[in-house]
């Protein structure tokens, strides 16, 4: 049975989905969703060589039978981000779309995404949906996705910058300053090339937008770092959408927030 989010006709509305994933639910009912991780797939592709380093600490808030989306765009083609075990639920229907980079969507399309489904965005490229847009960003994630793409969203003058998975880089920062965001979400979990939690707090203050972590309190090797993150960003401007006495200890529901 797929989930009918509550709808205003004046909210554009955020619910983290754990790790590095969002929805966002606009005011017509259109449904977005970025980089959902909701299986545990890269637990079970990679336990016997890595044991219970990468297991979900939460379960994820919807199954992918939950969820119908209108657009999907996926940053790079890492499990936590395309989620192999999701990916065709979540395309199931019919008007579903993806958007990815090319190696993104070769992998899609042999877990039996349909072509028609797939759209190939390169980076600094723009689409415009009518009702929002998008423009894509570079991200720093080395030859472990050299194509690992960043989004800004612009909800009808709402700006929201999702990095995906990149390092503290001075260009994609002043890149990223120039286009005003007024939320950023941010890895801050400093590994595997990614921004720590200094490191993204700055961007944010740098770039004077609130900021929402990303890659945390999910997978078991970064959890921590909520620690971290929360007492750092508590001596800029930016703002913190975690609540501190949650800090350290996985979710155990969504988490829903009002931007507009």
């Amino acid at each position: 049975m797929k989930i009918q989010f509550p709808i205003s006709a004046s909210a554009l509305s955020m619910i983290w989905l754990g790790q590095a994933g969002f929805l966002f639910s606009l005011p017509s009912g259109r449904t977005v969703l970025l980089d959902p991780y909701l299986s545990d797939s890269v637990y079970l592709n990679s336990k016997a060589q890595s044991g219970y380093a990468y297991k979900r600490m939460a379960a994820a808030p919807f199954s992918a039978q939950e969820l119908a989306a209108d657009e999907i765009f996926c940053s790079h083609e890492h499990g936590d981000h395309l989620d192999v075990g999701s990916i065709s639920a979540l395309m199931s229907a019919e008007k579903t779309r993806l958007y990815t980079n090319p190696i993104s969507a070769r992998s899609a399309a042999d877990l039996g995404v349909r072509k028609e489904q797939i759209h190939i965005l390169t980076r600094n490229s723009f689409v415009d949906f009518g009702e929002y847009c998008v423009q894509t960003l570079p991200a720093q994630h080395g030859d472990m996705a050299p194509e690992a793409m960043g989004f800004l969203f612009n909800f009808g003058g709402y700006r929201v910058y999702y990095a995906g998975d990149t390092a503290f880089d001075p260009v994609l920062l002043k890149q990223t300053e120039n286009l005003q965001p007024n939320l950023a979400l941010l890895p801050i979990n400093g590994e595997y090339g990614n921004m720590n939690a200094c490191e993204a707090a700055d961007f944010a203050r740098f770039c004077g937008a609130k900021l929402y972590p990303l890659s945390f309190l999910d997978i078991s090797t970064s959890w921590w770092r909520s620690h971290v993150l929360l007492q750092r960003a508590s001596r800029t401007r930016s703002g913190v959408r975690v609540d501190p006495s949650d800090a350290g200890r996985a979710p155990t529901s969504c988490i829903r927030i009002y931007l507009i």
